[in-house]
């Protein structure tokens, strides 16, 4: 009854997914059943892997999976927040791979847009207080400077490393 169902179920699926445009995303083989379909994800591992940085620097729009839930699944939750990590870490790896050669406008959206979510990074601040000098905004420098540091104050009760305050002060 199972495997009838399943097979009932899957004729069901297959129109939606030709409307959807991913009609072959279902792969059916004898003893199991895989749903292939692209994600932002698997194209940013595999631009990480390819060494292509700037692509895979440029994929992420946000945390991974920042939106659910899994108060009621704790082990998914536990996978959840391993996997974001894991993303984070290729994410912020790309990045500084790819910050010296993009144009500094690029570069300090990218950062930006990763500071949204690990604002607490120091390497991707420097790339953006880099960006930003080497646009003339001084003053915007300057401002995302401060705010780092009065927040790593408030919320650790430490101060930028020496080395990020010396970058920032050459600046």
């Amino acid at each position: 009854a199972a495997h009838h169902n399943l097979r009932v179920n899957l004729n069901r699926l297959r129109p939606l997914l030709v409307r959807w445009g991913v009609d072959n995303a279902l792969a059916a083989e004898q003893r199991r059943l895989r749903l292939v379909i692209a994600t932002d994800v698997a194209e940013m591992r595999n631009a990480h892997a390819g060494g292509e940085w700037p692509k895979a620097a440029a994929i992420p729009e946000g945390g991974f999976l920042d939106s659910l839930s899994f108060r009621a699944f704790p082990v998914l939750g536990e996978w959840a927040s391993a996997e974001r990590q894991a993303l984070l870490d290729l994410w912020r790896d790309a990045l500084v791979q790819a910050a010296p050669g993009l144009h500094p406008m690029k570069m300090a959206e990218l950062a930006r847009r990763f500071r949204a979510v690990d604002p607490a990074d120091e390497a991707v601040l420097r790339i953006l207080l880099g960006a930003l000098a080497a646009t003339d905004q001084l003053a915007e420098a300057a401002a995302s400077y401060r705010r780092f540091a009065e927040a790593l104050q408030r919320e650790c009760g430490d101060a930028p490393s020496d080395d990020l305050r010396q970058f920032a002060a050459r600046l």
